[in-house]
């Protein structure tokens, strides 16, 4: 009989013990709060090494986040969440809804009006009274402020109005209650006793909205239906308890919504008495952050504007900041503040140093699509948001995910508008207060220790997250197996959402879920794999639910680290099943293998999973997860003896290396089979050719301390690797096979078969640090042993098998080594005459390029420097080692011989062009050097000309310019290459670094013939950038070859002007007939039209641009003449009326641009007669013209604002420099000396019959008016520049000079300059003095003559 799934399901969840609790129960809302002890200092947790968790910090409502210094504003919007199971429930307290229902009987003590949770819970109520009730649900009390008067002894419940607001202080025992009227009482909840009843606190006729405790016990805050805000000191004097109100934020700023302190003592409960006391206030605009001590002052103000029916909503939470920029343990735990209304959340980081001004910084923004009237937050990363319709949203706040919507239409809420209008004192309030208090609930929806409690008109609710436990039992016990894992692995890793019931260390957390998810998937999989499984006959459907089955289990083992119990029990669970299950748990284990997250497995397990995959014969996937396995987890014999059966010798050597620590055991035996095949003499197959590559890459990475065929050897083990491998390579004989006398077996057989790939992998050990002497381990050869093993058995040996082949590359390899190792590696001479004569041999099956760095390397090094370089030569020519040959040469300097070298050799031939070039322009070379190898490069032009022909005519422009005549005459014969050489003779690029003059002018010519042949579009550009050519003979080329343009652009500049245009203008008119013919009834898509519009544009351009630039070199009437034959050209066509719309366009286009261009050169007047005399436009019509007239007037319009704005923009500028010079000649100038800077006498003494005055310039040089040859009053000759300082007038003031000494001594000085200012003696004695007391003043007084002249414009 079949197992019931359903009942095992359930028979799982009470074995788990887990999800027993059913909303529908009794809640006690205190039986899940949890008692924070031992909470610690915010000092101590700055003292962490890196960000704590939040239980290791004591704090349940603390989000933790890690800051860079800077945030940025994001916007969000918001998301759904995958369905992960109902996470909100929703629980009504019946205890207290009963009690109410007796209490409102009884004593009628009216509806619920406001709420207040901690460790009891007091109900406001209509009638003025508070209902306190305990943590069983039972009434504890009734707070009343009539019960207390005095003055009356019943119930006057319309005195004081209903309780409009509750606060509840954070130890619980005192509570503050507002009421409709006004007043505020202030109670005891230990004793029930009535405090203080505070009842002039504020103006009367206004309404208590809210009523908040501070951090300071002393300190309360609560604001009015007036809008304005409170602040209420209580104290205790002798016994008797006082308080004293202050306004801190007035109504009339804008009235004050609803405040929400900043409560630090959550997070730290012995508070700093001169740190600030934090509030945020919502007024209608915008959210103010204040702080209320030590000092009243305002932080920031912060825009929230929305619609003015919805109330703003503020709520602090605290979160835990590591700043990367300031150390990995620099953590700090700052409030953030989050604040809605409309539909917009907003969330902005307070950071408040102790000695530091606070920051604020916005961190994001969200936008809902629902009108928000409470927020809350619940939990570290978690918001209750409710909207209008009442509906609650759980939103996470890191992804801004809707994690989950509740109804609470059921609850009837009870709001708070009526407070918010006044109604009991008259409702004189604002109408932007009621307005946006008609979804008031602030008092209504109460946060307490994450849960949120909703008072509702009958009964209080409670709207919780269920535990995590709760979370995944439910989804068990719906059979939601799948689900439940994945939710425990979300638990595990931190990625769930609205996670509560988890406390302790990250640690400690997930060995709690880590162990409770292990439970479930234990169950999940002998459920599956036991009763809940499909029937035997569809192995399709069992493979498949197999497959999911392990998917699962792998997934969550894997997640929380248990990889113990996934191939313990469960491997057992699954392979004493069936085959097919054992089946696919082994193929999944595969895929983990391969994606490298499996390195141990059980041996037990890793011996049928080796076992599987032999007998499926998957020996590839076999051997790459062996790979990727740990040996010591394998059964080692199994292993070995299935690579060894199936070839897996990447395998078989892992295992031996890794498993055994036996680097030796896999390379001999390997060897041996090799060489067996080798010594059959036959061509070797692919499977042994194999073999031999797989040892040479096993040999390099042993010696080179890597680990074959991946990873590294670890350190411990590389001299036992390297000592083993050199061990056997040098073994002198074969003691496996007595019968193989051949000496060095090993070596022997890496050698013949592979000379060339053995010898590379020496090369490299080569550069292994094993070889120096001061680093040589033992075991270890030297380079002179192996080399000498290798000139033993390659060449000392009489009868050895190696082919020329073979040995030119021991040749080759010990060149190249000797060079290296000229310390380490000593070779007789006799066998450098063998390694030259082998090397230089020719034989094709020896690498060309490689015998000659060999060489090359051996003669950099020294060797080859004994031998006879004449026979090294012949030897190097012979073997055709052109680059030996150019170091041998160039060391004779025989640097004809090298450019041979570069000629001779077809790869490097390209260098030669370098070369020419150093050898014409490198001063190391002599005059007799370049005469030489400039008669081979005429004789080799040829050649050069074939290698490259732009490289060779750089090289003749730049360096032989005087046989350029005499090699273009070479090429004569072949004009295709004579074209191109001369192209690169022309090149712009080089035109203006040579000059092609005098006796070459026919070059230019034979170019310009060569280019109306090959290139004729080319020749009209080339005509314009290059002028060197004889104007008729280029004009009979052009006429010959019929190149329109090039010929008008000639017979322009040989001045017949009208033949140009004319030649221009047939042009243009063969064009438009031949576009016209053949497009006017055709279609007109395709490359080929668009080419034809396009020529026909550039030859309009060349014909409008001809007019515009001889449009001032001909007559009147010839200038008019052909304008006019281009409108009419262009004009003719249009009267046509093509068919085709595009031909219609481009002629439209080309009238325009006709009338544009010649705007400028013929008078309007004539240009509207032209047209008006047009026979299509006898009928007189404005509308024939009207595009013609409009595109003109157009035209004229932007001109004439063009004029208008560059005199306007003139104007303004002489404006400011006129003013800058008025402005500078308003100020005195300061002489730099008081002597003339001419005779250089003091400006005080004066040439006897000379009326002596003093000029000094804008510079502050000072000059005698008659040392500059200007006596009396007129100085109307003198100019503004000082002679001295004007660079261009240095020498008229040296003779000027001059003139003065000569007059001095014959005649009285004559006038010979200019002035800016005169002075007197008196008055520059006067000035100098005046300006050594005040040098940096800017105008002089006294009594002194002060003439000035226009400051000169150059800045002097």
């Amino acid at each position: 009989m079949a197992a019931d799934p359903t009942r095992a399901v359930y028979e799982l969840a009470s074995v788990l013990q887990i999800g027993s609790h059913t909303p529908d129960e009794n809640y006690d809302f205190e039986a899940d709060i949890p008692h924070l002890e031992g909470v610690p200092k915010l000092e101590d947790i700055l003292n962490e090494g890196t960000a704590p968790s939040l239980d290791e910090l004591g704090l349940q409502d603390v989000a933790s986040v890690t800051a860079a210094g800077v945030y940025s504003i994001t916007t969000g919007k918001l998301g759904a969440s995958a369905d992960g199971g109902s996470i909100l429930q929703q629980t009504m307290l019946k205890g207290i809804a009963n009690q109410l229902a007796q209490a409102s009987t009884r004593h009628e003590t009216g509806l619920p009006t406001a709420l207040a949770v901690g460790d009891v819970c007091a109900v406001g109520t209509s009638h003025g009274l508070v209902l306190v009730f305990d943590a069983k649900e039972q009434l504890k009390g009734v707070l009343s402020p009539y019960l207390d008067s005095k003055s009356s002894s019943s119930l006057d419940v319309g005195k004081y109005g209903a309780i409009s607001t509750l606060d509840m202080s954070l130890d619980g025992t005192r509570l503050l209650c507002g009421h409709g009227r006004g007043l505020i009482t202030h109670w005891d909840l230990t004793s029930n006793k009535c405090l203080r009843i505070i009842d002039n606190a504020h103006p009367p006729g206004f309404a208590v909205l809210s009523v908040k405790f501070t951090d300071d016990p002393g300190i309360v805050l609560f604001s009015n239906s007036g809008g304005n805000l409170f602040l209420v000191r209580l104290s205790r004097t002798l016994g008797l308890r006082s308080w004293q109100s202050d306004c801190i934020f007035s109504g009339s700023h804008g009235e004050a919504l609803t405040f929400e302190p900043l409560l630090m003592s959550k997070i730290q409960p012995t508070l700093n008495p001169k740190a600030r006391s934090i509030v945020a206030v919502a007024t209608v605009t915008q959210i103010l952050i204040l702080a209320i001590s030590p000092v009243l002052e305002g932080l920031t103000a912060i825009q929230l504007k929305s619609k003015p029916d919805c109330l703003p909503l503020l709520a602090w939470q605290f979160v835990i900041v590591q700043h990367k920029k300031e150390g990995k343990g620099n953590v700090t735990v700052d409030p953030v503040l989050a604040m809605a209304r409309g539909n917009l959340i907003r969330y902005v980081q307070a950071s408040l140093p102790e000695n530091e001004e606070p920051k604020f910084n916005p961190l994001r923004k969200l936008e809902v699509p629902y009108t928000i009237a409470a927020l809350q937050w619940i939990n570290a990363q978690t918001v209750f948001v409710m909207d209008t319709t009442e509906r609650i949203h759980l939103i996470n706040v890191k992804d801004d995910t809707d994690i989950e919507v509740l109804d609470l239409k059921q609850v009837e809420l009870v709001y708070g508008s009526s407070f918010f209008k006044s109604l009991e004192t008259g409702g004189n309030v604002s109408k932007a207060l009621i307005m946006a208090g008609e979804h008031a609930c602030y008092n209504s929806v109460v946060l307490s220790e994450n849960k949120l409690f909703l008072l509702g008109l009958k009964a209080v609710h409670v709207v919780s997250i269920k535990p995590w436990k709760e979370r995944i039992g439910r989804l068990v016990r719906e059979g939601k197996l799948t689900e439940a894992l994945q939710l425990g692995m979300e638990f595990f890793d931190g990625t769930a959402k609205a996670v509560v019931g988890i406390s302790g260390t990250a640690k400690k957390r997930k060995e709690l879920v880590s162990e409770q998810l292990m439970d479930i998937l234990q169950g999940f999989v002998d459920m599956k794999l036991m009763m809940d499984k499909p029937e035997r006959g569809n192995q399709k459907l069992l493979t498949e639910h197999y497959k999911n089955v392990a998917y699962w289990s792998f997934l969550c083992c894997f997640k929380v680290r248990r990889t113990d119990l996934l191939f313990g029990n469960i491997y057992d669970t699954f392979s004493g099943e069936d085959e097919c299950s054992k089946a696919v748990f082994l193929e999944t284990l595969y895929d983990y293998i391969q994606d490298g997250k499996v390195k141990s497995i059980r041996t037990a397990v890793a011996k049928d999973f080796v076992e599987y995959y032999a007998r499926r014969g998957e020996y590839e996937k076999l051997e790459n997860c062996i790979l990727r396995l740990d040996p010591t987890c394998l059964d080692i014999h199994q292993v070995v003896e299935i690579c060894w059966s199936h070839q897996l010798y990447d395998a078989m050597t892992y295992v031996y290396n890794r498993g055994l620590n036996d680097y030796a055991t896999p390379l001999l035996e390997l060897l041996l089979q090799l060489r067996a095949a080798l010594k059959k003499g036959k061509p070797i197959s692919d499977d042994y050719q194999k073999i031999g590559y797989k040892l040479f890459l096993y040999i390099r990475c042993c010696v080179a301390g890597m680990a074959y065929p991946t990873g590294n050897v670890p350190q411990n083990m590389i001299p036992l690797a390297k000592t083993s491998v050199y061990e056997i390579l040098l073994a002198s004989t074969n003691v496996h096979n007595p019968a193989d006398k051949a000496s060095y077996p090993h070596m022997r057989t890496l050698l013949e078969f592979d000379t060339r790939e053995f010898l590379n992998v020496l090369s490299l050990a080569f550069e292994e640090a094993d070889f120096d002497s001061s680093t040589r381990l033992p075991g270890i050869p030297t380079r002179q042993e192996l080399v000498d093993v290798l000139l033993k058995v390659m060449v000392h040996e009489e009868q050895h098998t190696f082919s020329p082949s073979q040995v030119g590359s021991l040749f080759t390899f010990l060149a190249r080594q000797g060079s290296k190792h000229r310390d380490s590696i000593r070779v007789d001479e006799h066998v450098y005459d063998q390694v030259l004569e082998y090397i230089t041999r020719a034989d094709e099956e020896i690498i060309n390029e490689e015998r000659q760095q060999a060489l090359i390397e051996l003669w950099h090094s020294g060797v080859l420097q004994k031998f006879d370089e004449e026979r090294l030569l012949i030897m190097a020519h012979g073997a055709k080692f052109f680059r030996l040959c150019e170091l041998l040469y160039d060391k004779r300097r025989q640097f004809v011989k090298v450019l041979s070298c570069y000629l001779e050799d077809a790869p490097r031939r390209p260098q030669a062009f370098n070369f020419i070039h150093n050898v014409m322009t490198d001063e190391q070379y002599t005059e007799g050097d370049r005469e030489e190898v400039a008669k081979a490069v005429v004789e080799n032009f040829q050649l050069l000309i074939s290698t490259n022909i732009k490289e060779t005519a750089r090289l003749i422009v730049f360096d032989f310019p005087l046989e350029l005549e005499e090699l273009c005459g070479k090429l004569q014969a072949n004009e295709e290459v004579q074209y191109q050489f001369l192209q690169g003779i022309f090149d712009p690029r080089y035109l203006s670094k040579q000059e092609i003059q005098g006796p070459y002018f026919h070059i230019a010519e034979r170019y310009i013939e060569l280019l109306c042949k090959f290139e004729p579009d080319s020749v009209y550009s080339f005509l314009k950038s290059y002028d060197n050519y004889r104007l008729e003979e280029a004009l009979d080329i052009c006429v010959k070859a019929h190149i329109v343009d090039a010929t008008a652009y000639l017979l322009e500049r040989t001045g017949d002007i009208i033949g140009a245009f004319k030649l221009i203008q047939e042009e243009m008119k063969m064009e438009l007939d031949d576009i016209k013919n053949k497009y006017s009834q055709e279609a007109t898509s395709g490359p080929d039209f668009a080419q034809r519009v396009e020529k026909v544009q550039a030859v309009l351009q060349n014909l409008i641009q001809f007019c515009q630039r001889n449009s001032g070199k001909v007559e009147e009437r010839n200038k008019q003449s052909m304008w006019f034959s281009v409108f009419d050209l262009v004009q003719g066509l249009q009267h046509e009326s093509p068919v085709n719309e595009q031909l219609s366009e481009m002629y439209k286009k080309s009238v325009s641009d006709v009338l544009e261009s010649m705007l400028g050169y013929i008078s309007l007047q004539d240009i509207l007669l032209k047209i008006m005399q047009d026979p299509v436009h006898e009928s007189g019509h404005f509308k024939d013209i009207k595009p013609y007239v409009m595109e003109m007037l157009d035209n004229y319009n932007y001109e004439e604002t063009l004029l208008k704005t560059t005199n306007h923009i003139m104007i303004h500028d002489v404006k400011e420099l006129l003013a800058n010079l008025y402005s500078q000649a308003q100020r005195g100038i300061s002489p730099k000396t008081t002597q003339c800077n001419v005779c250089s006498r003091s400006s005080s003494s004066l040439v006897e019959g000379i009326q002596d005055r003093m000029i000094i310039f804008s510079c502050g040089h000072l000059f005698h008016t008659s040392c500059i040859g200007y006596d009396g009053d007129d100085l109307t000759g003198i100019g503004a520049s000082c002679s001295i300082c004007d660079k261009t007038s240095s020498t008229m003031a040296r003779s000027k000079r001059h003139m003065f000494h000569q007059a001095q001594r014959s005649d009285p000085v004559k006038k010979v300059t200019q002035t800016e200012c005169c002075l007197s003696s008196t008055q520059l004695s006067n000035l100098l003095r005046f300006n050594q007391s005040y040098r940096s003043a800017d105008s002089y007084s006294g009594n002194m003559e002060l003439r000035l002249a226009p400051p000169s414009t150059n800045g002097r």
